[in-house]
C-alpha cells in the first residue's frame, strides 16, 4: 500500500473542510443561544485544544493525523466569529471616541 504525502495531505484537508461544513450550523446555533463573545471564547479554546493535539502525533500516526485534522475543522467553521467580534470592537471604539482608529 502506497502512502504518499499528497494522499495524506488530501485526506487531511478533506477531513478538515468536511467537518467545517458540517459544524457551521452548530456554531451559528451557539451564537444565537449564548452570544458572540461567549462563543468566540469557546472557539478560541477549541482551536487551541485541537491544535495542541498535533503535538501527540508522530510521522507514523497517519490515521491519527487525519482524525486530528478533522477535529481541527470544527473550530475552523467558526472563524467568522473573530471577524465579527473585531468589527464589534471597532464599532464600539468609534462610539466611544467619535472617530475610527483602524
Amino acid at each position: 500500500r502506497h502512502c504518499s504525502t499528497m494522499v495524506i495531505l488530501g485526506a487531511c484537508v478533506t477531513a478538515a473542510l468536511l467537518m467545517a461544513v458540517l459544524t457551521t450550523p452548530l456554531w451559528l446555533m451557539l451564537v444565537n443561544k449564548l452570544g458572540k463573545v461567549k462563543v468566540w471564547l469557546l472557539w478560541s479554546l477549541a482551536m487551541a485544544s485541537t491544535n495542541f493535539l498535533f503535538c501527540f502525533m508522530d510521522k507514523s500516526y497517519v490515521m491519527g493525523v487525519v482524525i486530528v485534522c478533522g477535529l481541527n475543522g470544527i473550530p475552523i467553521a467558526a472563524k467568522f466569529l473573530a471577524d465579527a467580534v473585531l468589527a464589534d470592537i471597532i464599532d464600539y471604539d468609534e462610539f466611544l471616541t467619535g472617530g475610527r482608529n483602524e
